[in-house]
């Protein structure tokens, strides 16, 4: 049950935007003169909402139905994962939808609030409106997440490792968690931002140097062997059976008209990118390049990869990481009962790199 405190917060971020600093600094005086400094403290440190955090606790105060709809497909794509992961693809597909659905009635009813409110809801706003959206749908999933109607900030959905800690308890699956992402050094934040399935699967090609830039023609088959080394523009697109490596990745469905791509997290994409036969077929050409191929030391490897691959030097860290698993022997075996053909450690490193957050997000 709420205190008065409480209620009080609640009220503050019920109220339009350009009020919100005025009725703080109000209800904060009026706390230390009642002899409530902590309380009064905690209220001051309130930071005003951004119009799209702003947007998103006005959903939950005025449409809390349609908000909690949201949130219960967050809350179901646990268990269809964890079907998905066990071969049952329906559940996966379905919870999927509903998610999408619901987020486009979201941002429909976010529209709605900020033209009421007198803001414009540019694609940029609605842009942030529904990722923080789909964040919240996101941490619905995991036991600490932010507090809904009392946004501050916009929200970016959790990450690959915190999804796929959830998943330990699906038996026979091998490699579910992926590293944190952690933003590169010399970029900032506010800038970075992830590739779309696309773009990525492009740039996978192209530093695997087996890209085919060639313009129109009829399409391809992205997900069956021999993989197609076209655009991934030109990939051909069942409406009836999309393939599911373009459903995990946030492909738009192609029965419905989509305002934006709304972008998940989860960990299908941490497992495509770990285990798939594409992804590794991408790292044995990159392996065979001339200047990896013929390097003399397995420093000169490192060095070779980090150039073709994110287009820098290694550091002296990552150097000497990077000679110590080279050194490690000529051919590692993958281990589980679907194992993967023999792999040198050259092409299980450049793996390694293909999956680096340097390669997947770009500023």
């Amino acid at each position: 049950m709420k205190n008065n405190l409480d209620e009080d917060i609640d009220g503050l971020f019920r109220l339009p935007l350009a009020e919100f600093t005025s009725a703080r600094n109000t209800l904060a005086a009026r706390l230390k003169k009642e002899g409530r400094p902590n309380d009064a403290d905690r209220v001051k440190l309130l930071g005003k909402p951004s119009i799209s955090a702003w947007t998103v606790n006005q959903i939950y105060w005025s449409h809390r139905a349609a908000f909690n709809q949201l949130m219960a497909t967050g809350k179901r794509l646990r268990p269809a994962q964890k079907l998905k992961l066990a071969g049952k693809v329906a559940g996966m597909r379905d919870s999927l939808d509903a998610r999408r659905e619901a987020l486009v009635q979201l941002s429909d009813l976010a529209e709605e609030l900020l033209r009421e409110a007198g803001s414009n809801p540019s694609l940029d706003t609605m842009r942030r409106v529904t990722t923080t959206l789909e964040a919240m749908s996101a941490y619905a999933l995991l036991p600490d997440g932010p507090t809904p109607g009392r946004l501050t900030q916009d929200l970016d959905p959790p990450s690959f490792g915190s999804l796929a800690s959830l998943m330990s308890g699906a038996s026979g699956i091998e490699d579910t968690e992926e590293p944190e992402p952690v933003t590169p050094s010399r970029k900032t934040a506010a800038n970075v931002r992830r590739l779309e399935f696309e773009a990525l699967r492009d740039s996978l090609l192209a530093i695997g140097g087996t890209l085919d830039t060639n313009m129109f023609g009829r399409p391809v088959q992205l997900n069956t062997e021999p993989y197609a080394t076209r655009r991934t523009v030109y990939g051909r697109v069942d409406r009836s059976d999309v393939a599911d490596v373009l459903i995990n990745f946030d492909f738009a469905n192609p029965d419905t008209s989509s305002q934006l791509r709304f972008r998940t997290t989860v960990p299908q994409q941490a497992l495509f990118l770990m285990n798939s036969p594409f992804v590794l077929e991408q790292a044995r050409c990159v392996a065979s390049r001339a200047e990896i191929k013929n390097a003399n030391c397995p420093q000169d490897s490192v060095r070779g990869l980090y150039q073709v691959i994110l287009q820098r030097s290694p550091t002296r860290d990552e150097l000497d990481l990077g000679e110590k698993f080279l050194s490690a022997g000529p051919n590692v075996e993958a281990s589980g009962s679907n194992a993967m053909p023999k792999t040198t450690l050259v092409e299980r490193y450049a793996q390694v790199l293909l999956l680096s957050n340097e390669v997947m997000f770009v500023d």
